[in-house]
C-alpha cells in the first residue's frame, strides 16, 4: 500500500498523472497493514510525558487528517466521516479493503496478543 500511496501523493505534487485512483481488485486485497505506536518502558521518567504527548499529536484528528488527505494514508483513529470527500474519490473507503481483506487480528498476532497481555506494564 505503501507504492499506492506515494503514488496518490506523487499525482498531487504534479510528479504523476492527477488522474490516478487506487482501487482494489475485485478477487480481494492480501492484508490490511498495521502500525504500532509505543513509549518503551525503560526510558528515563522524565521523557515519558513527551514520548505520550507525541503519540498523542500523532493520533489527533487534525494529523490524521492531514495524513489521510496529503500521503493518502489510511487513519490510524475512526476519523473518516471528517476526511473531504475528495479523498474517497481517489482512495477506497477502509470498508471496501475489509471485505476482502486478512483481519487485522491476524497480521502479526504474535505482537497484538504481547501488547494485549502486557497492556498495563505498558501504559503509564
Amino acid at each position: 500500500m505503501a507504492l499506492v500511496n506515494y503514488s496518490l501523493w506523487s499525482a498531487r505534487q504534479g510528479t504523476l498523472p492527477p488522474t490516478i485512483k487506487a482501487v482494489y481488485p475485485e478477487e480481494g486485497a492480501d492484508k490490511i497493514t498495521g502500525a504500532y505506536l509505543a513509549v518503551p518502558s525503560n526510558i528515563p521518567p522524565e521523557y515519558k510525558p513527551v514520548a505520550f504527548k507525541i503519540i498523542n499529536y500523532l493520533l489527533s484528528d487534525d494529523q490524521q487528517i492531514r495524513l489521510l488527505t496529503t500521503m493518502f494514508q489510511y487513519p490510524g483513529t475512526d476519523i473518516t466521516d471528517q476526511a473531504p470527500p475528495i479523498v474517497w474519490e481517489i482512495l477506497p473507503k477502509l470498508e471496501v479493503l475489509t471485505k476482502t481483506a486478512i483481519p487485522r487480528e491476524r497480521i502479526r498476532k504474535d505482537l497484538i496478543d504481547y501488547i494485549k497481555a502486557h497492556a498495563k506494564e505498558l501504559a503509564p
